[in-house]
Order: structure tokens, then sequence, then C-alpha cells
């Protein structure tokens, strides 16, 4: 209860006057409350406006370039057809099968993003040979040669593949982005409960210390200027495979030069999961 004084003060006596205000500070209080509601909420839509126009803008360029090279060098093939060399062709074969997977990966994640917004990512584990996993994505990267792998000859543990092979993918390609230069160290190891933890460590210019947790947010990307924008949806989804199969990522920058994202997913029965929306997704 609220109760509010009065007090009147005279030279002979003084008055005081009490009236119950419970239901005038209760009705003001909720006013404050819808208020800083609407606040938030103004404030959120503003910021996923800002983060969809990024984001389109991203994507635009991550669709256009692999598009337009498929696309000429599928019309060079056309027109030349058998006029040139065979290592020329081959050539041509590769680099449309190289942009032909990005593409894909590209509209993979965007329908991720778009599960993940409604709540319905799901995981499907099984026991997997994740060295194995994690050795045959590092040998693929278009960086395999300054990638420096240390890994168990075996390690077996409860994973979506698909999922686990997207989510070291992301690790690679967002190290090969932001460390264009110097190696690119990976790192497993087998936890005691028959998980494993995960390391990709680079030399590049590291992670501001107050965005360790916003590089895993949907669409944002720190540096807008970058030549490879990205549609900054790549440690997203990372992270949420990683709670997916029960784990958890998260950065850190290392001594001297560079940043490192680890992630770690426990051992335990074999389990299926769904992931919820969160309130802060699109």
């Amino acid at each position: 209860m609220w109760i509010e004084a009065r007090f009147y003060p005279s030279p002979q006596e003084l008055t005081i006057y009490l009236r119950d205000v419970t239901e005038r500070i209760e009705r003001e209080q909720r006013l404050e409350q819808i208020a800083a509601t609407e606040r938030a909420t103004a404030d959120r839509l503003r910021q996923l406006d800002a983060a969809k126009n990024a984001f389109l803008t991203a994507v635009s360029h991550e669709l256009r370039t692999p598009l337009t090279v498929v696309q000429g060098m599928a019309e060079t093939l056309q027109r030349l057809r058998e006029q040139e060399s065979t290592v020329r062709r081959e050539e041509l074969e590769d680099a449309l099968v190289t942009h032909a997977r990005r593409l894909t990966q590209l509209l993979d994640e965007l329908l991720h993003v778009d599960r993940l917004s409604r709540g319905s990512l799901t995981t499907d584990p099984r026991i997997v040979d994740v060295a194995e996993l994690v050795t045959r994505v590092c040998r693929s990267s278009d960086e395999a040669e300054r990638i420096s792998l240390n890994a168990p000859g075996h390690l077996s543990a409860p994973v979506d593949p698909l999922q686990c092979e997207q989510l070291i993918s992301n690790l690679l390609a967002n190290a090969e982005k932001y460390a264009p230069h110097g190696p690119i160290r990976v790192e497993l190891t087998d936890l005691i409960d028959g998980g494993f933890r995960l390391a990709v460590r680079d030399q590049g210019p590291g992670i501001p210390a107050d965005a360790l947790e916003e590089v895993f947010d949907a669409f944002v990307r720190l540096d807008h200027d970058h030549p490879k924008p990205g549609t900054g949806v790549g440690l997203t989804l990372v992270r949420e495979f990683a709670k997916l199969h029960g784990g958890h990522a998260w950065a850190e920058n290392t001594d001297g030069q560079g940043a490192c994202i680890m992630v770690e997913i426990p051992g335990g029965p074999i389990r299926s999961a769904t992931n919820e929306p969160a309130a802060s997704n699109p």
C-alpha cells in the first residue's frame, strides 16, 4: 500500500492528512512500464531495420558475385566449346563448381536463419568421427595451405554431421576473411564426457573487447568497409548449432595478435533438439 501524508502545522497544533494512493501509484508504474517497453520496442525495430538493410546489401553482393562468375564462365564455355584447351576448360569447370558451392552455402545459411527466427531449426545427431570431419573440411578449404591442424587420429561424438560440417566451415571462413594473411591454427581436443572442443585461431587484428559477444548476433558485421562484406550470420549459426547440441561458443583474443573462436560440444546420450526463437531474432 502507498500512503500520501500531508502535514499542516499551526501555532497550536499539527494537522495530518493521510490518503491511500496505491491505485494511482500502481497506474503510474504501469504507464512507465508500458512507455519503457514501447521505447525498447522502437529501439529494437530501428536496430532490426538497420540490420535488415545491411543484410540485404550484403546478400545482394554475395549473390551477385558468384552468379556473375558462374554466368560468365558458363557463357565462355558455351561460346568457345571445342576451341578451349583441355587445361583451360578444366580451370573454368573447377571455378564453376567452386562458385556454385558458394551459392549453395549462402542459400543454406539463409534457410537456417529463417528456421532459426521461426524456432524450427532442428538437429539430428549421430555418432560421427569429428576428427575425420574436421580434417576433411580443412583440406578442402581454399586456404588449406595456411591451415595447421592439431587433432587426434580419431574422435567420435554425437553430432549432426551436416551442421557440424557447416560449423567448421563457418569458423574457417571467418578466420580466412578477417585474417587473410598468416597461419590459421585449428585445434581439436576431446573432453572427459566424450564431447570435444574446437578452436580456430588466426593472426588477424583481433576483436574489440566490447564486441566479443556482439559478433555472434545475426547480421552484425564489425567491418562495414571490408572488401568481402558477408551476410553477418556465419558466427550466429556457429553458436546456434552449438546450442542445439547442448554446447556453447565464445570468442576471445589471443595473446599478442589475432582472435580465437571456441566451440564446445558435450558428449552424453544422443538426442534431437529444436531451437526456441529468441526475442532478439528478426
